[in-house]
């Protein structure tokens, strides 16, 4: 049974698009292969031979953006699953390049499902990671049509014996989750936090109400 959260506003964003800046030797979409400039040997392999067709070069500019570096506190660029480990409803996590929000890989969970169950990814943590007031931001990438009631970031505070702990969430409608695309779910820890607490779990509850297989994407989780 999940933990009641004790905070339940929907906490999910649209990524923000940060400005990206297009390489020089790439020219604007729309240019004709015969203006004088000297794109990458990738490029130059696809440019047409005949100055009266035109290349689209948006594609490959935006391969560049999204596969830029991931600088986020936790990401999977290293191939390792950094810890996280999985709990609840039938589920699996793994590294892999199919998908990333930045850089070239991302954390793949995946969920086999039934009716009223839960599936759990988590990593503890033996000293404080997020700070009373701090917000904790998961990128979480939802498939349409997935047998998902909900989802929850959480972090809990507990100390070494798990005598004491504090659970904080946010909860999430899946109707209010885009599909198919990446999604921020962000969680924070009160300012009131008892601050003798000095280990750390978080990860991200998914509620489920079928029989069903899905994955889910997780990256770039700062804070």
């Amino acid at each position: 049974m999940l933990r009641k959260a004790l905070r339940m506003s929907p906490s999910v964003v649209s990524p923000a698009v940060t400005p990206a800046k297009i390489p020089e030797e790439i020219p604007p979409a729309d240019v004709k292969c015969s203006m004088p400039f000297a794109p990458p040997a990738a490029l130059r392999a696809k440019c047409p031979s005949s100055p009266e067709k035109t290349v689209r070069y948006t594609a490959a500019i935006v391969s560049q953006i999204t596969t830029a570096e991931d600088k986020s506190k936790i990401n999977f660029e290293d191939g390792t699953v950094n810890g996280f480990d999985t709990n609840g409803t039938s589920s699996t996590v793994s590294t892999t390049t199919d998908r990333a929000f930045k850089g070239t890989q991302s954390l793949e969970w995946k969920i086999s499902s039934t009716v009223g169950g839960k599936a759990e990814i988590k990593l503890n943590s033996n000293k404080v990671v997020l700070a009373p007031g701090s917000t904790m931001t998961f990128r979480v990438w939802v498939p349409s049509d997935a047998p998902i009631k909900s989802i929850q970031p959480y972090i809990m505070p507990h100390d070494s014996s798990w005598l004491t702990s504090e659970w904080n969430s946010s909860w999430i409608s899946y109707d209010n989750i885009k599909k198919g695309d990446w999604n921020e779910c962000t969680v924070t820890l009160p300012s009131t936090t008892n601050t003798s607490l000095t280990e750390q779990q978080f990860g991200i509850q998914i509620e489920t109400t079928a029989q069903g297989s899905f994955t889910v994407y997780v990256d770039s989780i700062d804070w």
